[in-house]
């Protein structure tokens, strides 16, 4: 905090001009301050085969901190597609989260073996390396990190790959917003006050990536299904928020099943999306017609109690009508 007084205001005990002089240091380090590296930085890479269309094709985001390499959130996805849609590297960490998921439904088999290669492709070291260097130093730095990531995947999926990426830079806040981060406790201050006074974290925006269940005997078919029906879903990935969403199924005990918010059904493909809550949305990407696991709702469950309540009161009025009329004919 700073102790000079206000620009109209004189302390009685100083002189003026040291007053200045003193004015002057501090606005040049809170300049210093401001122009600093944020504590963060975000990776943005994608990769698609050269050669064969149709392939290989992916992305992933990170967001780590600067000064530890520490991985705060990760999204993955790969596919097989003949583009990369409309993901570009270039665009915002939120926009390039979103449109991710659009280059087609995801492979879990490429997907088990190509996310856990991010921490050994892009170690400490070189995280802590990109935050520290300048913007002239951070292109080359960057340069040779993507090289790097695209020899480790050219490794494991013998195939060529073409690659971009890019970083942002993110302020504190932002990811506060994004509830990537805990708002700060200030002294003197209770977490309710704070709590009350900043109001709950803002979620909105965030897209959950989620992989179907199939049920063969028992599921909905994909071409069925309606807004409105519940649907139980895995939760992809177990960092961000993806993580935060199973932390909290896991201390209510709850399934994932959450009901459908829209369908968007472009060509063969299927983009489900699920109401996690108020502002916070599940996505469901698909190409084929599944039979996929649902939920009853409770009033649907109550059509369908009824309904064999219905059939059995019926069976047995027939029944009983059946042993009237024999019992009736028997006697006379």
């Amino acid at each position: 905090m700073s102790s000079v007084l206000p620009p109209n205001e004189v302390s009685p005990n100083t002189a003026s001009p040291e007053t200045d002089e003193v004015t002057a240091v501090e606005t040049d380090a809170a300049s210093s301050a401001e122009e600093a590296p944020q504590d963060y930085v975000i990776l943005k890479y994608t990769f698609i085969t050269s050669k064969h269309v149709g392939d290989l094709c992916g992305a992933f985001c990170l967001i780590f901190e600067g000064t530890t390499g520490k991985t705060l959130f990760q999204a993955f996805w790969v596919t097989h597609a003949d583009s990369l849609a409309d993901l570009s590297a270039s665009q915002d960490w939120r926009t390039f989260n979103r449109l991710t998921s659009r280059m087609g439904p995801y492979d879990k088999t490429w997907g088990d073996k190509l996310a856990p290669l991010i921490p050994e492709l892009l170690p400490t070291a070189d995280r802590r390396e990109l935050y520290e260097a300048d913007p002239q130093e951070a292109a080359q730095i960057l340069s040779r990190i993507s090289e790097a990531i695209r020899k480790g995947y050219e490794r494991v999926s013998h195939c060529l790959l073409d690659v971009s990426c890019d970083i942002e830079r993110p302020s504190r806040d932002e990811l506060i917003e994004a509830g990537l981060l805990e708002a700060p406790e200030e002294k003197g201050e209770s977490s309710g006050e704070i709590a009350a006074e900043e109001g709950p974290r803002s979620f909105s925006g965030i897209l959950v990536q989620c992989l179907p269940l199939i049920d063969p005997i028992h599921g909905k078919v994909l071409a069925d299904l309606v807004p409105g029906d519940i649907l139980e879903v895995q939760i992809q990935s177990n960092v961000g928020a993806g993580g935060l969403v199973q932390q909290f199924l896991q201390a209510t005990k709850q399934s994932p099943a959450f009901p459908i918010e829209s369908i968007d059904r472009q060509g063969e493909k299927t983009y489900v999306y699920l109401t996690i809550n108020e502002e916070m949305r599940g996505l469901l990407t698909l190409n084929k017609d599944l039979r996929l696991r649902t939920l009853l709702t409770t009033t649907a469950r109550r059509r369908r109690i009824g309904f064999f309540d219905n059939m059995i009161f019926f069976l047995f009025v027939g029944l009983a009508l059946l042993g009237f009329f024999w019992a009736i004919r028997y006697l006379f």
